[in-house]
């Protein structure tokens, strides 16, 4: 979040039009990858309708008006993008699903940095694999990505040491200051 603030002011300097335009356009990659996500879920009405409810509901007005909040919308479209190359990954075999698998590891990784609550994604991506993908019992569904589930693990553990050789706190008491 901070890196797009920073490249922000490049362009923007210190006039709020160019930073409310870039969650804007935020905004709507989070709209696109939602109706990508959706449609490999389920059928093309009801993504275009789910999406559509998305994108229009007033509750969505804070996160693209306040240019503080660019964190949710920037979340919002790694945590989609992550969830959409799992998806993918699973219906791919050899190299094609070592990329998408390893991308959806990417977008989680950069995720946890615009916003903590990434780390529900893991879990997202392991009721995906138990409801949509077929043959066999649970165990064996879950047997199919252990590694790759480990993957969310560790890079959430390399996550938490570079925040904490930061200096920055495990809670916000007692949260490191700048000057």
């Amino acid at each position: 979040t901070l890196l797009t603030f920073a490249v922000n002011y490049n362009f923007a300097e210190n006039k709020p039009v160019g930073y409310r335009l870039v969650n804007v356009l935020i905004h709507l990659a989070v709209i696109a990858l939602a109706y990508f996500f959706l449609s490999c879920l389920t059928g093309k009405w009801v993504a275009i309708f789910a999406t559509l409810l998305f994108a229009l509901h007033p509750a969505h007005v804070q996160a693209v008006s306040y240019i503080s909040t660019r964190s949710d919308p920037l979340y919002t479209a790694l945590g989609l993008l992550c969830l959409l190359f799992w998806h993918k990954g699973n219906g791919t075999y050899g190299h094609k699903r070592a990329f998408y698998f390893g991308s959806a590891l990417s977008a989680f990784f950069l995720g946890l940095f615009a916003k903590e609550t990434m780390v529900v994604i893991p879990a997202l991506a392991l009721v995906m694999d138990l409801i949509w993908n077929q043959g066999g019992s649970w165990w064996k569904k879950i047997r199919t990505n252990l590694g790759w589930y480990l993957g969310f693990a560790i890079l959430f553990s390399v996550y938490f040491l570079i925040r904490f050789n930061a200096g920055f706190a495990l809670t916000m008491e007692g949260a490191r200051e700048f000057s």
